[in-house]
């Protein structure tokens, strides 16, 4: 598996896995998605990488950092086909050294609730809960070493 900064011609290729991937959920209509924007990518492409395995894009995760707050993994989406294959396991490790070697000690994500479980498999632990397009979401954070 190839890690790899993302390219702004990928913009709208990963808008569309981040759609697939949402609803494989079956929680959401196409059309409650994009009128609610959610195919947007968190922030912009520099923010953002892809994992790769043989050309193919399987998943990406954008890692921003706002002033005076934690780094915060604003998106992490994986081809459906793709699941519990070790990818999301592997992006978030890079976003872990990313926000490691950018000097942060601990790094936070708003969890998709059917989500918790794989964060908290990863080291995550819920501190809170905030707002979110559909309703609240667990906060969550990990302590980096």
């Amino acid at each position: 598996m190839l890690l790899r900064p993302a390219k702004e011609e990928e913009r709208e290729a990963l808008g569309d896995l981040k759609l697939r991937a949402t609803l494989a959920w079956g929680d959401h209509t196409r059309e409650t998605l994009l009128a609610i924007g959610s195919t947007e990518l968190a922030a912009g492409l520099e923010a953002s990488f892809v994992a790769e395995i043989d050309g193919r894009i399987v998943g990406f995760a954008t890692l921003v950092t706002k002033p005076d707050l934690e780094p915060e993994v604003e998106d992490l989406f994986i081809e459906p086909s793709e699941w519990r294959k070790g990818v999301g396991r592997r992006l978030l490790q890079e976003a872990e050294r990313r926000a490691a070697v950018a000097g942060a000690s601990r790094l936070r994500v708003a969890a998709n609730p059917r989500a918790q479980a794989f964060y908290e498999s990863c080291g995550f632990r819920e501190i809170g809960k905030v707002r979110d397009s559909f309703g609240f979401a667990p906060l969550m954070q990990k302590q980096l070493s």
